[in-house]
């Protein structure tokens, strides 16, 4: 699985090696409590999100996601999940993720 960070990913503090955690994740190593928000390659849904335990499985190994956020725990997941998007919303009046992350 190949895990590519968006422009102005979101990281649950400024400490965060996001390298090693992706290397971990990418190698089925990831801890069960980091949860990936990446954008959505479905023009119906903006964002999916995975946990780093469910990425471990067959059907991502080939996989390539780019990752708008990652977050320590459910509710981490949630609050930074409402932040991203509340940042769209006012710096955009819209929700276009893509050109958002991708300048």
């Amino acid at each position: 699985m190949t895990l590519i960070p968006c422009h102005g990913m979101y990281l649950p503090d400024e400490k965060t090696d996001i390298g090693d955690i992706f290397d971990k994740i990418s190698m089925g190593k990831g801890r069960t409590f980091w949860y990936l928000i990446t954008l959505s390659d479905r023009t119906d849904r903006l964002f999916e999100i995975y946990t780093a335990k469910e990425l471990s499985q067959p059907p991502y190994r080939n996989k390539t996601l780019y990752v708008a956020g990652f977050a320590r725990g459910r509710r981490g997941m949630l609050n930074m999940l409402e932040e991203i998007l509340l940042e769209i919303y006012n710096k955009t009046k819209g929700f276009n993720v893509h050109s958002f992350f991708n300048p």
